[in-house]
């Protein structure tokens, strides 16, 4: 967070629900809310950036095979269990520039609104792997977790599943856009 490492906060999991948006050159990605297990982390996040974290119990599970990887991670929210899992094989390959995996996760900035101004702010990672999918689970209640507007997509099949090796990353401190 500002480019520090918090010790006991570096490795936490993160579940969340974004929308893709550009600002002339500037690839970035707005969020509708995202779902961590951390209170102090949910309220940081909410402070610095004015990002929609919410606290909330959960776990996640990473389960390697030697032809394949599965995740789950298992969301307690509004009283249900919500369940997003996904399982890739091995090994992971990493994307071309010019496809839909590539697109939708590198993004070098974050956009947000604070005090009623355009806020962005940046975000660096190396380019992550992707794992070609074979299977998914999706058991979420998307009204209750996200707000009634995204109701429309309770039955709708994912057009895009992604799962991506993820890394260390560096956030900055957010400036006006």
């Amino acid at each position: 967070m500002l480019g520090v490492p918090w010790p006991g906060f570096r490795h936490f999991p993160e579940v969340n629900l974004r929308f893709y948006v550009r600002r002339g050159d500037q690839r970035g990605v707005v969020f509708v809310r995202e779902f961590v297990p951390s209170r102090l982390v949910a309220a940081m996040a909410r402070t610095l950036y004015n990002e929609p974290y919410v606290a909330t119990p959960m776990t996640s599970a990473v389960t390697e095979e030697p032809e394949s990887i599965r995740v789950e991670h298992r969301i307690q929210f509004g009283g249900r269990t919500h369940v997003l899992a996904a399982t890739g094989g091995k090994p992971g390959i990493t994307p071309l520039t010019d496809t839909v995996e590539h697109f939708f996760k590198e993004h070098e900035w974050g956009f947000g609104v604070v005090r009623g101004k355009l806020m962005r702010y940046r975000v660096e990672h190396p380019v992550w792997e992707v794992y070609p999918i074979r299977a998914t689970t999706i058991d979420v209640d998307w009204s209750l977790l996200y707000g009634r507007e995204w109701a429309v997509m309770q039955d709708a099949p994912p057009i895009s599943t992604i799962l991506a090796a993820g890394s260390a990353i560096r956030v900055y401190t957010g400036t006006r856009a």
